[in-house]
C-alpha cells in the first residue's frame, strides 16, 4: 500500500526497493479498478447515444464540406445508426466499458513491456520481460488520477457533453492550442495530457533506477514510443 502512494510522491524509492524483485499484479488491479468504475460512471452518467449522434452529424457536416458523395455519407449514417442500435443498450455498454479497460491496459503494457525488453537486450541491462512489464504497469498509475478525475467530470457536467470534454487533465482544457478543432490533429491535440507527461516521468526514473544509464539516456528510451505515436498521428 505504501508503495502504491509513493508512486506519486517518491518514485525512485519504489523502483530501487523493487530492483531486484519488481512487482507488478497490485498496482494492476487498482488502475484496472479505477478504470473499469470510472468507464461504468461515465457510461451510466453520460447520454452516450445523444453524443454520439452529435459527433456523427459533426462528421457528416465536415464531410459535405469536403464534397463527399452523398452515397458514402448515407452509408456512414445508416451504419452508424446500426451501431448505435447496439451500443446504446445499458448492459452492452456497460459490458464494453469493462472489457475495453481490461483489454486496452494489458495490450498496451504488453506492447510497451516488449519494446524496453529489446531496448534492455541491445543495453545488455540484465532484466527480463516481467521487469519491463513492471515497469510499464507502475508508470500508468497516473491512470488512476485521470479515472477519478473523469468521474467528477461526469458528476458535475452535461450527459450531454463531448465525451472528450471529461478529460480536464488535458493540456487543451485549459490552455488555447491550435487546430484544437481540426478533426484530426484536434484528437492529437486533446490526447495531450498531464497523465501522459506524468507516465513518462515515472518511467523515466524507474528505467534510471533499474539501469543506472542516467536520467537524459532513461528519458529518451521512454519517450520515443510516444514521439513516434504522436508524430504519426500528426501527419495522418
Amino acid at each position: 500500500m505504501n508503495a502504491l502512494i509513493a508512486i506519486f510522491t517518491n518514485p525512485r524509492a519504489v523502483f530501487d526497493e523493487q530492483k531486484e524483485d519488481a512487482k507488478w499484479l497490485v498496482p494492476a488491479l487498482v488502475i484496472l479498478a479505477f478504470t473499469i468504475l470510472s468507464g461504468i460512471a461515465v457510461t451510466m452518467l453520460v447520454d452516450v447515444e445523444e453524443v454520439a449522434r452529435a459527433q456523427l452529424e459533426q462528421t457528416i457536416e465536415a464531410m459535405e464540406q469536403q464534397g463527399s458523395p452523398q452515397e458514402v455519407i448515407d452509408q456512414i449514417r445508416a451504419s452508424t445508426e446500426q451501431q448505435l442500435a447496439i451500443t446504446a443498450n445499458p448492459i452492452v455498454a456497460i459490458g464494453s466499458a469493462v472489457l475495453g479497460a481490461v483489454v486496452i491496459f494489458f495490450v498496451l503494457a504488453l506492447v510497451h513491456a516488449l519494446y524496453f525488453m529489446i531496448v534492455g537486450k541491445i543495453m545488455q541491462t540484465g532484466h527480463d520481460f516481467s521487469d519491463w512489464f513492471a515497469l510499464t504497469v507502475w508508470g500508468r498509475m497516473p491512470w488512476v488520477i485521470a479515472a477519478i478525475v473523469t468521474v467528477v467530470a461526469a458528476l458535475v457536467m452535461s450527459e450531454q457533453t463531448d465525451l472528450a470534454a471529461y478529460n480536464l487533465l488535458a493540456f487543451s482544457s485549459w490552455m488555447d492550442l491550435p487546430n484544437e478543432n481540426h478533426m484530426i490533429f484536434g484528437q492529437f491535440v486533446k490526447t495531450l495530457d498531464l497523465m501522459v507527461v506524468w507516465s513518462i516521468v515515472i518511467m523515466t526514473i524507474g528505467f534510471d533506477s533499474w539501469t543506472e544509464r542516467g536520467i537524459g539516456v532513461s528519458a529518451a528510451v521512454v519517450a520515443i514510443p510516444y514521439v513516434v505515436i504522436y508524430a504519426v498521428m500528426m501527419f495522418l
